[in-house]
């Protein structure tokens, strides 16, 4: 993948996306699809748990089991006068139908200087960045939620780095109750 236009970049970690600041473009992305569920039958098993007790079922997505690390397709950006030089690796994850999707990171270790992004297809919903700030002993991620059934994994960090980042994806949650947390309350105590 060529490099649209050349940018320097500093050890601070990335606080948007370099792929959006870099002219990188989507099309060339690799794509996940998940196989569809019908969230009409998720509500309808919801409703007959919640009809057996007298708690109220605050499920709102179905956790989809996937195995995708940042393994391949890293995208180099060319570091300016002794800056340092970056690379990037981003995936797109859709599940067709989804009204929101949250993510789940079985291992994760960010590096100083790199950033993990998620955001919405069309930029408009973006998760604050990821960093080395976010390492916790247990080595997990949850994110919170993206409304919508699609939603763009980022990393950037710096080259020399790579190898030291620790990053799988193993759980593409489908939401199918609601698209933000207060309608997946409201929407659960209805059931």
């Amino acid at each position: 993948m060529a490099l649209a236009s050349t940018s320097v970049f500093s050890a601070e970690p990335p606080a948007t996306p370099m792929s959006l600041t870099t002219g990188q473009t989507l099309q060339a992305l690799p794509q996940i699809t998940m196989s569809a569920l019908d969230n009409e039958a998720l509500r309808s098993r919801d409703a007959k748990r919640s009809a057996l007790t007298t708690e109220p079922v605050l499920q709102f997505a179905e956790p989809i089991a996937v195995s995708i690390s940042a393994e391949s397709d890293w995208v180099s950006l060319p570091a300016i006068k002794g800056k340092v030089s970056y690379s990037l690796w981003r995936t797109k994850i859709s599940s067709p139908g989804a009204l929101s999707l949250n993510l789940g990171f079985e291992k994760f270790y960010m590096p100083q200087g790199g950033s993990l992004f998620v955001y919405s297809a069309n930029g408009e919903q973006m998760i604050r960045p990821f960093t080395s700030k976010d390492n916790e002993d247990h080595g997990q991620l949850w994110t919170p939620m993206i409304s919508g059934d699609t939603v763009i994994i980022e990393v950037n960090i710096p080259t020399d780095k790579v190898e030291f980042l620790r990053l799988e994806l193993s759980s593409v949650n489908h939401g199918y109750v609601g698209s933000d947390i207060q309608t997946v309350f409201q929407e659960s105590r209805v059931l």
